[in-house]
Protein backbone atom coordinates (compact mmCIF):
# COMPACT_ATOMS: atom_id res chain seq x y z
CA UNK A 1 0.00 0.00 0.00
CA UNK A 2 2.84 1.97 0.79
CA UNK A 3 4.43 1.28 -2.56
CA UNK A 4 0.77 2.36 -4.36
CA UNK A 5 0.78 6.11 -2.49
CA UNK A 6 4.64 6.61 -3.18
CA UNK A 7 3.55 6.11 -6.74
CA UNK A 8 0.83 8.02 -6.98
CA UNK A 9 2.07 10.69 -5.36
CA UNK A 10 5.05 10.06 -8.03
CA UNK A 11 2.64 10.37 -10.55
CA UNK A 12 0.88 13.86 -9.98
CA UNK A 13 4.74 15.58 -9.70
CA UNK A 14 3.45 17.71 -7.07
CA UNK A 15 5.86 20.35 -5.86
CA UNK A 16 4.13 20.76 -2.24
CA UNK A 17 2.17 17.97 -0.79
CA UNK A 18 0.80 16.72 2.76
CA UNK A 19 -0.32 13.30 4.01
CA UNK A 20 -3.26 12.43 6.30
CA UNK A 21 -2.92 8.74 8.00
CA UNK A 22 -5.62 7.49 10.57
CA UNK A 23 -4.46 3.95 11.92
CA UNK A 24 -3.65 1.91 8.79
CA UNK A 25 -3.52 4.44 7.16
CA UNK A 26 -1.08 6.58 9.64
CA UNK A 27 0.94 3.72 9.42
CA UNK A 28 1.14 4.00 5.56
CA UNK A 29 1.49 7.94 5.73
CA UNK A 30 4.46 7.08 8.36
CA UNK A 31 6.53 4.71 5.82
CA UNK A 32 6.18 7.44 3.01
CA UNK A 33 7.01 10.26 4.69
CA UNK A 34 10.08 8.59 5.78
CA UNK A 35 10.74 7.68 2.35
CA UNK A 36 10.60 11.35 1.53
CA UNK A 37 12.84 12.74 4.60
CA UNK A 38 15.23 10.03 3.10
CA UNK A 39 15.40 10.92 -0.37
CA UNK A 40 13.10 9.28 -2.41
CA UNK A 41 13.21 9.73 -6.24
CA UNK A 42 9.89 11.66 -6.96
CA UNK A 43 8.60 12.16 -3.30
CA UNK A 44 10.16 16.26 -2.69
CA UNK A 45 8.00 18.30 -1.30
CA UNK A 46 6.39 16.84 1.34
CA UNK A 47 5.13 19.72 3.30
CA UNK A 48 3.36 18.06 6.73
CA UNK A 49 2.03 15.21 7.85
CA UNK A 50 -0.67 14.51 10.13
CA UNK A 51 -1.06 10.89 11.77
CA UNK A 52 -4.70 10.49 14.27
CA UNK A 53 -4.25 7.55 16.32
CA UNK A 54 -1.77 5.13 13.60
CA UNK A 55 -0.36 2.08 13.90
CA UNK A 56 3.32 2.11 14.47
CA UNK A 57 5.33 1.44 11.01
CA UNK A 58 6.63 -1.96 12.59
CA UNK A 59 4.19 -4.91 13.84
CA UNK A 60 2.86 -4.34 17.21
CA UNK A 61 3.60 -7.35 19.54
CA UNK A 62 0.64 -9.36 20.67
CA UNK A 63 0.31 -12.33 22.53
CA UNK A 64 -0.76 -15.64 20.06
CA UNK A 65 -4.33 -15.74 22.22
CA UNK A 66 -5.11 -12.35 20.46
CA UNK A 67 -4.13 -13.21 16.71
CA UNK A 68 -6.67 -16.04 16.64
CA UNK A 69 -9.46 -15.51 14.90
CA UNK A 70 -12.94 -14.75 16.75
CA UNK A 71 -15.19 -17.71 17.34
Amino acid sequence: MADWLADEVRSRSLASWMLVGHSMGGKIATIVAARARDGERGLSGLAGIVLVTASPPAPEPMEESRLAPCA
